[in-house]
């Protein structure tokens, strides 16, 4: 039988639709995505650059399991969402280990575009925003305070890296304007995990003395606007809706609108009338004539009345 070239067509513009909405998503998704840049002196990605969290995209030919289970090959994952993987082609992934998703960063792409069969490399993979950016605590980080001045970074890792490979060890300013000879340091590990089971057991052995206090870091305000809007953006997804413009807070507006509406009510229509209101609206002009004329006759009486009584009066 001569196949029908036709059935073939329905697909065709499948892809191009297909490939469409990626593109879209992926310029909507632009300004969560960081590049993935390399340090000259390092194999790793660079750390300004690096983070845990990563954005698999063009990738809606993909199959959801093969892609965790590829991504599970490079480390732990705290979260993989696949939620728009076939209606944006974009997949979310947060590694616990920073190491882990640098890793990925370099090598997931290869192994997701021979899984596609892609020769030209359509399947790209970027750092993103994590989405637990919004949270105000980051679980990799602890902050220690009141520490005594004869302490340095040195002595924090010594006892801390016996829980895994820290990436910083940052001195924090006293920005009190306390004077004394306490310190606070901020520490991140590369493995939130190792972060997690430090500040678990330091917080009971506390072994830098009496008084020194441990906590989880927080982020900045800056990191969790992003990871708040990045929130939003997918909701939007979600919903089918457009995303929201940089700048753009409908809700505000809307608020604002209403609330002109509100100081200024355009008053509503006026109801039809009735047969019997129309009847009455007819017979009030003829009534009203009536009640005018009585008025007047009576008027007019009681003026001939009273020129009656004045010309007798002048008679007496």
């Amino acid at each position: 039988a001569t196949p029908n070239l036709n059935q073939f067509q329905p697909s065709q513009e499948d892809d191009v639709q297909r490939s469409q909405k990626e593109q879209e998503a992926v310029e909507e998704l632009k300004p969560f995505l960081r590049e993935n840049k390399r340090d000259g002196n390092s194999s790793n990605s660079s750390s300004s650059a690096s983070s845990r969290g990563l954005a698999i995209l063009f990738a809606s030919s993909l199959n959801v399991p093969d892609v965790r289970s590829t991504c599970e090959a490079f480390g732990a994952l705290e979260s993989f969402r696949s939620d728009f993987a076939e209606t944006k082609g974009v997949y979310f992934a947060t590694f616990y280990d920073l190491r882990s998703a640098q890793l990925a960063v370099e090598e997931l792409p290869k192994a997701l575009n021979q899984m596609s069969g892609m020769s030209g490399g359509k399947v790209e993979v970027n750092y993103c925003v994590p989405l637990n950016s919004s949270s105000v605590t980051d679980e990799s980080m602890i902050f220690i305070s009141n520490l005594q001045d004869t302490y340095d970074e040195q002595d924090l890792s010594q006892v801390l890296s016996s829980f895994g490979e820290i990436r910083s060890i940052h001195y924090q300013t006293n920005m009190s304007g306390d004077v004394s000879d306490l310190s606070s340091y901020l520490v991140e590990f590369y493995d939130t995990q190792d972060a997690k089971q430090a500040l678990l057991e330091l917080e009971h052995t506390n072994p830098w003395g009496e008084g020194v206090t441990l906590r989880v870091g927080t982020r900045t305000p800056k990191q969790r606007k992003q990871g708040k809007d990045l929130l939003v953006l997918m909701s939007c997804w979600r919903k089918g809706a457009p995303a929201k413009r940089e700048g753009h807070t409908p809700s505000i507006e809307a608020n604002q609108t209403a609330h002109i509406h509100a100081k200024s009510p355009i008053p509503p229509a006026p109801a039809p009338l009735s047969n019997f209101q129309q009847q009455e609206a007819a017979v009030a002009p003829a009534q009203q004539q009536r009640i005018q004329g009585q008025t007047n006759q009576q008027y007019q009486v009681s003026g001939s009345a009273q020129t009656q009584y004045q010309f007798a009066a002048q008679g007496d």
